[in-house]
């Protein structure tokens, strides 16, 4: 299984589970910027509302009955989001929920859509995937921002009160200077 059929059958299975999701990450940032400046990616990472009840392991048993095994990490907790984690044939999936009460529901009501294969799939709007790839703060997520931030409808505006809000405003800025 590649990393675009692994992203397919999870997505399935979300929409048969009814899970509001949107694709984040290095796939969404690439759907947005073009195949001239996207990033090697070797994950696929998902936008969430809640992570009660799990989605990760209802997608886990949305697949078994499918015959697709995936294995489940214990839940992580970090300083700015919460990510629930699966690996399907050596592949990680991941379900971020940022910390922010009312963010993770801005974000997934502003999605937009791609294609992946015959799929189409929900996709954070180039605002929302540069403030989710803010969330880290790692050095090689700066440059995939600033092309985000380069498209012509980026609203910078929201994305300023965002990170602001998400306490991501100095890493976030690094990126919109660069842009």
């Amino acid at each position: 299984m590649d990393l675009q059929e692994a992203l397919v059958r999870v997505v399935a299975a979300m929409e048969e589970l009814r899970i509001p999701y949107a694709l984040a990450g290095g796939l969404a940032s690439n759907a947005w910027v073009g195949e001239e400046r996207a990033q090697d990616t070797y994950d696929v990472d998902f936008a969430v509302a809640a992570l009660e009840p799990d989605p990760a392991t209802a997608v886990r048993t949305s697949l078994a009955r499918r015959n697709v095994e995936a294995e489940k990490a214990d839940p992580m907790a970090f300083r700015r989001a919460k990510i629930h984690r699966l690996w399907i044939a050596g592949i990680t999936v991941d379900f971020i929920l940022p910390r922010h009460r009312g963010y993770p529901r801005a974000a997934l009501d502003r999605t937009g859509e791609s294609l992946i294969g015959a799929r189409k799939v929900r996709v954070l709007s180039p605002e929302d995937a540069f403030l989710y790839k803010a969330l880290s703060k790692r050095e090689r997520d700066l440059a995939p921002m600033s092309a985000l931030a380069e498209r012509e409808d980026f609203d910078r505006r929201y994305a300023e009160r965002w990170a602001r809000r998400l306490g991501v405003w100095r890493f976030a800025k690094r990126a919109l200077r660069a842009s």
